[in-house]
């Protein structure tokens, strides 16, 4: 039952994450409400890898583009940290998991309408996750020294 109990959470941010991915075209900001000089502005200063492909990659100033990638190291991030308990609180085994879905996650998406399968989103997704189990497991030394 306690291996149920751990895996739970894993298994309702994979489905949550499966969701999202799976939302054709997702756009979370209207570009008609942005000035044309802020548009122009994130024109100019946005950062190509590639243009098209798995190793392509963009950064931008995008509101649409930072809710993204904000969304993406909230999401992995709490499911690295669900994976570090299920795991039983090896790190690196569960960010190898993390990595895992990650790849699964971008892998999906290259088949939904209006979605892109990129490396960049892996590796962030990655470091999302490490970062977070690492930043929790500073918390909980903290909380157990300070007791």
């Amino acid at each position: 039952m306690t291996k149920i109990k751990q895996w739970l959470p894993v298994g309702l941010l994979v489905a949550c994450i499966w969701y999202l991915s799976s939302i054709p075209n997702l756009h979370l900001f209207n570009d008609s409400v942005l000035p044309r000089s802020w548009q122009v502005f994130i024109q100019a200063h946005a950062l190509e890898w590639g243009k098209t492909g798995f190793f392509s990659y963009v950064i931008s100033f995008h509101p649409d583009f930072l809710l993204h990638k904000l969304g993406h190291i909230v999401v992995f991030g709490l499911l690295g940290v669900a994976l570090y308990y299920a795991c039983d609180e090896q790190r690196r085994r569960a960010v190898f998991w993390a990595m895992v879905f990650a790849a699964g996650d971008e892998w999906h998406q290259a088949y939904v309408p209006g979605r892109s399968c990129r490396l960049g989103d892996i590796v962030l997704d990655t470091l999302a996750a490490a970062l977070c189990i690492w930043a929790w497991r500073q918390l909980a030394k903290k909380r157990i020294a300070g007791s």
